[in-house]
């Protein structure tokens, strides 16, 4: 696999909602920029929590805003988003911000050039490690298991059934929101070193296990090694929110020149 590019770890930020006075991650969310116009925050649905105080990016720094301020996908995927081009501390603003406008439209051509079994990899932060002062991105490798089928839908991270890619990938609690890449093959099946978004993890296929305990052996659960994916083109609605257009259309397209 190419080597990962500074600019999507610099692009990671750790959410963390304050609880008992003291700030606790409750997942992961990314940037994106869009056509030359704006730049969003990205998270997944089940991450948004009234309580949500700060947003750590790798970097060190950090916005927060209030819980109503996201925009949820209407289609009912599990993936919010937020337009953040006027608020990012300038360290994050300068950024090489890995761009979206080329996955929302070019889908058909996505899966030609994709296929199953292309390795994946993901960043994010279990959330046991992530503290205000220890927010570095760690990634995840696997595979794409299946494509996203509109027969064959998956409950997603907010226990909404949607079609959804599936990763042959591990995850750990606090990845939920992290992006999901993967690099596309040219034609001759060289590996390409640009990294293009597959989707936004949203959760893990659960496995029943036993286990024994004091009382004796108990039926549980543990996450699998299959991880589900919303699709990165459900971000199709940043295109379409008339708020998100109505911001974009006031802003030069030189802002990111």
């Amino acid at each position: 696999m190419p080597r990962i590019p500074k600019e999507h770890l610099d692009s990671i930020a750790t959410i963390f909602a304050k609880k008992n006075h003291k700030l606790t991650p409750v997942g992961t969310a990314f940037l994106v920029s869009y056509l030359d116009q704006a730049k969003y925050l990205i998270t997944c649905d089940h991450c948004r929590t009234t309580d949500v105080t700060e947003i750590i990016f790798a970097t060190g720094e950090s916005i927060s805003f209030d819980h109503a301020a996201w925009t949820a996908d209407p289609n009912g995927n599990d993936v919010i988003a937020r337009d953040v081009t006027d608020h990012l501390p300038p360290k994050i603003s300068d950024c090489n911000i890995p761009a979206l406008s080329d996955r929302v439209r070019n889908v058909p051509d996505f899966m030609q050039t994709s296929a199953v079994g292309d390795e994946i990899y993901m960043l994010g932060l279990h959330t046991p490690e992530a503290r205000e002062d220890a927010i570095t991105p760690r990634a995840r490798f696997g595979n794409i298991s299946a494509w996203a089928n509109e027969k064959e839908t998956v409950e997603q991270g907010n226990q909404k059934k949607q079609p959804s890619h599936i990763g042959d990938m591990r995850s750990r609690p606090g990845f939920s929101g992290s992006p999901v890449f993967t690099f596309r093959q040219t034609d001759d099946f060289n590996e390409s070193t640009t990294p293009t978004l597959l989707g936004i993890h949203s959760g893990q296929f659960q496995e029943n296990i036993i286990v024994r305990t004091n009382s004796g052996l108990q039926p549980a659960w543990a996450p699998s090694s299959m991880t589900i994916i919303v699709p990165a083109w459900s971000l199709e609605f940043i295109d379409n929110d008339p708020a998100f257009k109505s911001a974009r259309s006031g802003r030069p397209t030189s802002l990111f020149d």
